[in-house]
């Protein structure tokens, strides 16, 4: 894979991700789906950190591990917070 098709593809990735955060998608989900399907390697750190990455765009994204049933949020300014127990 070329670095040109690596910047495509992470691009794709982007746009998916930030709809998906829209939606509510958790990062582990995120994370599952683009092994999955894509056949990428994605950590649920490294989808955390991407969805953190587009905070800077004002999205505010409620996330939860299904496993452990940590829940937290990204802040509007790319801050992981615990969440309360009410989100």
């Amino acid at each position: 894979m070329t670095d040109r098709d690596r910047q495509t593809l992470h691009q794709l990735f982007l746009v998916g991700l930030r709809r998906a955060g829209e939606r509510g998608f958790t990062a582990f989900i995120l994370a599952t789906h683009a092994r999955s399907e894509l056949g990428l390697e994605l950590t649920e750190e490294r989808a955390t950190a991407e969805l953190r990455q587009l905070s800077d765009r004002k999205l505010v994204a409620p996330l939860q591990n299904p496993l452990t049933g940590t829940r937290w949020i990204i802040t509007e300014t790319g801050e992981q917070t615990l969440a309360s127990a009410g989100l």
